[in-house]
């Protein structure tokens, strides 16, 4: 080889050398150049926001702008189009840029925009943690809401929430959260979102607690969730009575009511919640200065519409317990009349022991009555769907007591001796008819009344009607309404929806 030769052989390891360092200082350079180019554009975007922002009306069209710009260097420097360009911006620069071109769509009222990218943020990683994923999700949460997409906005704010519990955004878009799971009728997720608002929140939002458990629970029993209903006032009956006093008494006759439903009724259980209601309920004044003093801040109208929802409660528990005292003393009495005893004539049982027998279930009766006719005497206004309820069932009772005389089937002596039947017919007959005058009668014109004075309907309703038309067909005729279907629109169900308290919003 050449002494020529090997000197250029000597010189090449220098020239790559010297070729590296200047393809290097060239690619720094270009990464330099590109870096300026980045913060020029950023800062013309962000003068490009703070000119929107200074304008009052009309800059929707200067936001969007510089939504796009941002979106645009998002897209150049951190999408895949980054792979060819020489700057590549830090992961958490990436971020802000992907955010301020959310929030800037945001303020160009372009929501359906913003979301993509705030889910760029989140959508990398689900734990991650940092403050701008944490505002993404909770902003993602508020933006689906904003566009009444309930299911993914319920599904953001909870994992906003599990980002950050402690986030003061976290209280309500976790109770936010609920809300829509229960309207959308997603129990078990609406469940796990209560649990979870009762283990971060329960003490510095006490009353808030309270109120988001007596909706869930009114919304549960509402839908006849009764084993759903019992586990979440169960778990707060230990608060009940830290509760206001409306809501206080409305968990409890929650709590009856999930108890005495279900495939497991506990019917034991039931009365004695339907008692403690009944305990709680004090004199009116009382009342409506307790509702008073625990919503200081409501107007009178909204305290009423509470007042007459605890009414509601306290007639339901107090028909419930005549009820089942009606079913225990009133229903468990029969009057035999199919066997006489063979020392007794058939002249003789009639005034005897039939008398005797409904003298005895009279008293009962009586009894029963006058737990039904508190309802009447509750003040200032009696609730009227009980008040009906209760007429319907004391007219029953005293209807049940004749006709079920009359159903009863003759004694075998009198089978045995025709003749003696016509006395017997005629003394039972007359019995009969003097209890329907003198207690029957009364008792089903009061239910009539009832009904036409509140104009409405409740299960066995029109017996009363019925019954009067029948047995005094000279005095009382059934009539059919021109507009049946008037009064069959305030029914039951839907007069005791009405009463219901109002859920939190």
């Amino acid at each position: 080889m050449t002494s020529r030769g090997t000197q250029r052989v000597a010189a090449l390891p220098w020239m790559l050398c010297f070729l590296s360092v200047a393809l290097t200082t060239r690619a720094r350079a270009d990464e330099l150049s590109e870096k300026r180019t980045f913060e020029t554009r950023r800062m013309e975007v962000e003068a490009l926001v703070h000119t929107a922002n200074e304008k009052k009306s009309g800059n929707a069209g200067l936001y969007l702008r510089a939504a796009e710009a941002y979106e645009g260097a998002h897209k150049t420097y951190c999408g895949h189009a980054s792979q060819s360009a020489q700057f590549t911006p830090s992961e958490a620069l990436c971020h802000e840029l992907a955010f301020n071109a959310a929030r800037t769509f945001e303020s160009g009222h372009r929501r359906d925009l913003a979301i993509p990218m705030y889910r760029l943020i989140v959508g990398a990683s689900a734990t991650n943690r940092s403050p701008l994923a944490v505002k993404a999700a909770f902003s993602l949460g508020n933006a689906y809401q904003s566009l009444a997409i309930y299911d993914d906005a319920a599904q953001w704010l909870e994992h906003a929430v599990s980002l950050d519990p402690r986030n003061e955004l976290a209280e309500g878009s976790l109770r936010d959260a609920f809300i829509f799971r229960l309207a959308l009728g997603q129990v078990d997720a609406a469940f796990n979102d209560f649990r979870a608002y009762k283990t971060h929140f329960h003490k510095p939002q006490f009353l808030l607690v309270a109120k988001l458990t007596f909706a869930f629970a009114a919304v549960l029993v509402e839908r006849e969730n009764w084993e759903r209903a019992r586990t979440v006032l169960a778990g707060s009956m230990t608060d009940f009575d830290r509760w206001p006093f409306d809501l206080r008494i409305q968990a409890y006759d929650l709590m009856a009511q999930a108890l005495s439903h279900g495939p497991r009724p506990n019917v034991k259980a039931a009365l004695q919640a339907n008692e403690k209601v009944v305990a709680i309920w004090p004199s009116m004044p009382g009342a409506a200065e307790a509702i008073a003093r625990a919503w200081p801040n409501e107007p009178e109208d909204r305290q009423n519409r509470r007042l007459g929802s605890v009414l509601n409660a306290v007639g339901r528990s107090m028909f419930e317990i005549a009820d089942h005292a009606r079913a225990t003393d009133v229903d468990s009495l029969t009057i035999p009349m199919h066997m006489v005893p063979a020392a007794i004539t058939i002249a003789g049982h009639v005034p005897g022991t039939v008398t005797a027998l409904m003298e005895r279930k009279k008293r009962a009766i009586e009894h029963v009555e006058t737990q039904f006719k508190k309802i009447l005497e509750l003040r200032p206004l009696a609730p009227p769907l009980w008040v009906v309820s209760a007429n319907v069932t004391i007219a029953a009772m005293w209807g049940d007591l004749t006709d079920g005389l009359r159903r009863n089937p003759v004694p075998l002596m009198c089978k045995r001796n025709p003749g003696s039947c016509v006395a017997y017919r005629a003394s039972i007959e007359s019995l009969i008819r003097s209890q329907e005058t003198q207690r029957v009668k009364p008792a089903m014109k009061e239910c009539v009344s009832a009904i036409s004075k509140y104009t409405m309907q409740v299960p066995h309703g029109r017996l009363c009607e019925k019954w009067l038309a029948t047995h005094f067909k000279s005095e009382f005729h059934v009539i059919d309404e021109f507009v049946p279907a008037f009064r069959e629109a305030v029914t039951w169900s839907k007069l005791e929806a009405l009463a219901a308290e109002d859920y939190p919003k």
